[in-house]
């Protein structure tokens, strides 16, 4: 069983939540707070294409904004361009649900629709996803 583990800030929470929602950091990247040199800063150049490193044998996948909030669109968000948004890591090793979720958390399990054995167990309040393959 793989799992991919995804620190990821979902658009919807961001646009309508009026509180301050949380995002994991990873290696010291935040979503929504890090930008595009921080990254290179800490990392380097990406190794792989779309912003992908190879990390000891885990694929890290680095997404950022396109652009910053423009005047008039609807539900627009004031991220800068080139703002961490989502953090992606797959591990090549196969794991199990066990050795990844915290014990004694309360995860929403989400089930995809198209691909039925595909489920992610998710964290809102620190912003985890955790994807079971």
């Amino acid at each position: 069983m793989k799992i991919s583990a995804s620190v990821a800030m979902l658009a919807c929470v961001i646009i309508f939540t009026p509180q301050t929602a949380n995002a994991g950091a990873w290696r010291g990247i935040v979503p929504l707070r890090s930008t595009r040199a921080d990254v290179e800063k800490l990392l380097g150049p990406p190794t792989l294409e779309d912003s992908g490193y190879e990390i000891n044998g885990e694929r890290v996948q680095i997404s950022y904004s396109s652009r910053g909030c423009q005047e008039g669109l609807p539900a627009g968000w004031k991220v800068p361009a080139d703002t961490v948004v989502t953090i992606s890591v797959s591990s090549k090793n196969d794991m199990k649900l066990a050795d990844v979720l915290v014990p004694g958390r309360n995860y929403d399990q989400i089930y995809s629709v198209h691909t039925p054995q595909l489920v992610d167990y998710a964290d809102v309040s620190e912003g985890v996803r955790y994807t079971m393959i």
